[in-house]
């Protein structure tokens, strides 16, 4: 089964950064992504364990 799929613009979007941001997220590798083409798509089951990942426990 196939997840929803994201462009890196609207990952940034959702995320409120700028897309360079979500191409440097991935080409260090932090955020995975799927390849087709010259083009990136985001699965949204990549995205949310990026989110997690990224969580900060402030107390």
């Amino acid at each position: 089964m196939i997840d929803e799929v994201y462009t890196p613009l609207e990952v940034a979007k959702m995320l409120r950064v700028e897309r360079t941001t979500i191409y440097e997220h991935i080409k260090k590798g932090q955020l995975k992504a799927i390849r087709i083409g010259n083009r990136y798509r985001i699965t949204k089951a990549h995205l949310e364990d990026y989110i997690q990942q990224n969580e900060v426990n402030v107390k």
